[in-house]
């Protein structure tokens, strides 16, 4: 936690070449959809993040396409 983006992926790359893809991966502190996308690309099956709950408090939600504002949507008339 704390460490530039760069770095905490690198080394979730580097601990998942070492240890495999056996055990769970647990990744604390990750803070934005694109670092929890780049985390689940290296193998991190948890997470201990506010983002996916924060978003979601705030009438938003993550997609294949990016967030999406769900309190800017408006339901059929």
């Amino acid at each position: 936690m704390g460490e530039p983006v760069e770095t905490m992926l690198a080394m979730t790359a580097a601990r998942r070449r070492r240890v495999g893809c056996r055990p769970p991966s647990l990744l604390y502190g990750a803070g934005t959809d694109s670092e929890l996308l780049a985390a689940v690309g290296l193998g991190v099956d948890m997470f201990d993040c506010v983002v996916p709950t924060r978003l979601a408090r705030n009438g938003s939600a993550m997609t294949p396409d990016g967030r999406l504002s769900l309190a800017q949507r408006r339901g059929p008339r």
